[in-house]
């Protein structure tokens, strides 16, 4: 699941993928992001097991909104 979090994390809102088992139990969580507001949109699991986070992120780049791709092992790391 990807979404956005400003309950905890590095700022404002951060970038949130959480990982559930098949029974809806939560195997990890992470958060990403700066100081500012940054997003995920959407999220894509790759062919190595891991996943792909495509988002949006003020805390980087040029300060405006600019494109945030994450790429994460099966862990999330």
């Amino acid at each position: 699941i990807a979404g956005e979090t400003n309950s905890f994390g590095n700022g404002k809102d951060d970038m949130y993928v959480v990982k559930l088992d098949k029974y809806g139990n939560k195997l990890w969580q992470k958060t990403f992001g700066g100081k500012n507001k940054d997003y995920a949109h959407s999220i894509i699991q790759t062919k190595d097991g891991g996943y792909v986070v495509a988002g949006s992120a003020y805390s980087f780049g040029n300060g405006k909104s600019d494109m945030y791709i994450v790429k994460l092992d099966k862990d999330g790391n």
